[in-house]
């Protein structure tokens, strides 16, 4: 699909030194009332041989086809089009909504208030997003890790930005959108961001919020998880974060994602993966995880934040 999520979820987490727990009108026109004709008070019963009047249902509105495009995310697509995720997973079972491929259909059934689905997307709330670091990769390419600090008190939904780079003669060159590894990013939650490119030459300029609207109406359908015993370690395949992910809520969640972020000793991110629990958590619940960062050898800080789905 869309974005290269190489790392991950939420609740600030730990640190080498000490851990640090990481805890979206219409206008009424009043119309006049129709004239009638008024009818007799007992009107003429029916002919004892008619048949008996039968009720029709109203038809059930027929889910609109979607073509994924490329950078859709499901949030995305439900807010542009007034519905909730819910009802677009419920329309198509068995989609996986961090793997949507570009040209795969999808059903999107009637907005939820009445309201024409207009696939307009709102425009983007004035959101600013860090510098992003490059370096280059073994392969050739160049990768790109930023971060994104969510400073306003409501939380944001479907984040996107656009990181371009700078060509050697300091013209404009490939520009690439990235995703945040969460639907949701509430007040003071921070999120990694990572974008490739294909010429591992040139080093990143800009960076600007694409997308960021609101999630304020979807606050109650996420819950932030605790994350506790954070540690970080070298192993042979790369960095390994481990530790325990609670459910502090007085509900099971579903959906657990969870991001492990390492930095070097500047404070820049210099790695992050995101991975799924695979099976829900049950109120006050734990389980253990382990994320792996392939290719980090070191790390001067770490973070794991997770993120649930309430019913």
């Amino acid at each position: 699909m869309r974005r290269y999520v190489f790392l991950a979820s939420a609740l600030l987490a730990a640190c080498a030194a000490a851990p640090t727990p990481a805890p979206l009108v219409p206008t009424v026109t009043l119309r006049a009332m129709p004239t009638f004709t008024a009818s007799p008070i007992f009107p003429t019963p029916p002919p004892t041989n008619a048949p008996a009047p039968t009720s029709t249902l109203a038809p059930t509105p027929t889910p609109a086809a979607y073509t994924i495009k490329q950078g859709d995310t499901l949030i995305g697509i439900a807010i542009a089009h007034n519905i909730s995720v819910e009802a677009i997973e419920s329309a198509n079972p068995g989609i996986d909504p961090g793997n949507l491929q570009p040209g795969q259909i999808i059903f999107l059934p009637a907005p939820e208030n009445g309201a024409p689905s207009v696939g307009v997307a709102p425009t983007p709330l004035p959101l600013a997003v860090g510098a992003f670091t490059c370096a280059p990769t073994p392969v050739a390419s160049l990768i790109c890790f930023g971060e994104f600090t969510n400073t306003t008190d409501q939380p944001i939904a479907n984040l996107s930005v656009t990181v371009t780079l700078s060509n050697a003669d300091n013209s404009t060159g490939e520009s690439a959108a990235v995703f945040a590894p969460f639907d949701l990013i509430p007040p003071g939650v921070a999120v990694p961001l990572a974008a490739v490119f294909a010429n591992g030459n040139q080093r990143a300029a800009l960076a600007a919020i694409l997308s960021a609207e609101s999630g304020a109406a979807l606050a109650d359908r996420y819950a932030m998880l605790a994350v506790s015993d954070a540690r970080g370690e070298s192993s042979s395949g790369g960095f390994t974060l481990s530790g325990a992910v609670s459910n502090p809520t007085s509900i099971t969640v579903s959906n657990v994602a969870l991001v492990g972020t390492v930095y070097n000793s500047a404070g820049s991110v210099i790695g992050y993966r995101k991975i799924m629990l695979t099976e829900p958590l049950a109120a006050n619940a734990s389980a253990q995880f382990s994320v792996t960062l392939p290719g980090v050898e070191s790390a001067a800080r770490w973070a794991v934040i997770a993120q649930g789905r309430t019913p």
